[in-house]
């Protein structure tokens, strides 16, 4: 089963790379350069080293958007979810913001705080937090009501009630909301820079494809994708971990 498992995990890859290969030599290598054609200009990419440093920008500012929106998310979620009045006035603007195209978004950040590095972390943090928080207050109205009378009998102190009850409930909700968080980050990222910075793996796709580099642009997009999904496993694996010592804990 395990044999079946790791042979589907790999047919996947392998027919979307035939599915290109064989669309490259319907269009021709100008419109969709072939697999041999991008892999020389990855292989040289990262033979020089020249993707590190935009890389190394646009990981940065992902992640320290993810950071923000969950952060952000997990705060306003506790707010909205214990009390009433807060979920009443806040609620409506997490749907606006929701409801709200995340390039507009993006346009809205850069104009308001200008071409700051944060801004792109920002613009991510501002479109991905209301999923977060609704995530957060939905999480929070579940947390186990016999745990909290336990708690209230034995005359618990609220430090003692967050730490041993509401975290461990709220963990695995925080670490799913991370991943997500995570993946739009990158995108949210990534736009910004396209439209809107002079650094960034998102600028470089955007000179690239500005000057009809269609090959580099493809080689740019392998690397962030080997980025993301390897960033995506890590955090997965924390997740695991995660939950692993909620069930403990519980």
């Amino acid at each position: 089963m395990r044999f079946l498992s790791i042979v589907f995990r790999v047919l996947g890859p392998l027919t979307l790379l035939a599915l290109w290969q064989f669309i490259s030599s319907l269009t021709g290598e100008f419109f969709f350069p072939s697999l041999v054609t991008v892999g020389k200009i990855l292989f040289d990419l990262v033979a020089s080293g020249d993707f590190m440093s935009p890389l190394y920008i646009t990981l940065l500012r992902a992640m320290f958007g993810m950071v923000l929106a969950v952060t952000f998310g997990f705060f306003v979620g506790i707010v909205t979810g214990s009390r009433n009045i807060m979920d009443n006035l806040i609620g409506p603007i997490l749907i606006v913001l929701m409801l709200t195209p995340s390039l507009l978004i993006v346009f809205i950040t850069i104009f308001t705080f200008g071409f700051y590095d944060y801004v792109p972390s920002l613009a991510a943090a501002i479109v991905h937090a209301p999923f977060s928080a609704i995530v957060i207050r939905g999480q929070l109205l579940n947390v186990p009501k016999d745990k909290l009378e336990m708690a209230k009998v034995y005359c618990a102190g609220k430090s003692l009630i967050l730490r041993h009850i509401y975290l461990p409930f709220l963990m695995p909700a925080i670490m799913s909301e991370a991943r997500i968080a995570y993946a739009h980050a990158w995108k949210i990222t990534l736009l910004s820079e396209i439209f809107g910075f002079s650094n960034g793996a998102g600028y470089m796709i955007k000179i690239f494809f500005t000057n009809l580099y269609i090959a580099k642009v493809l080689a740019w997009v392998f690397i962030l994708l080997v980025t993301v999904l390897s960033m995506e496993e890590v955090l997965r694996l924390i997740e695991r971990k995660i939950y692993r010592w909620n069930v403990s804990s519980g």
